[in-house]
């Protein structure tokens, strides 16, 4: 999945920033955040909700883990 910005997450925590990895981590929520905003539309704020909350019940489901520093890992 890719977005107008270049940002693609490539496997679970690993993201590619305009055509090369820059920094090999696992990705943040706010990077995923981030990667979603686009779809968002001014008029849809709820759509950056519904991704929050798929996070959220993905955590709470036990296939994401969150660590200390806000990470979303699998």
């Amino acid at each position: 999945m890719q977005d107008p910005g270049g940002l693609l997450i490539l496997k679970p925590g690993f993201l590619k920033v305009f055509g090369k990895i820059t920094q090999e981590r696992p990705a943040t929520a706010q990077d995923l955040y981030q990667q979603f905003k686009p779809v968002a539309k001014p008029q849809q704020p709820q759509r950056l909700q519904q991704i929050d909350n798929l996070l959220q019940t993905l955590h709470g489901l036990g296939l994401l883990r969150k660590t200390g520093q806000e990470q979303y890992v699998k």
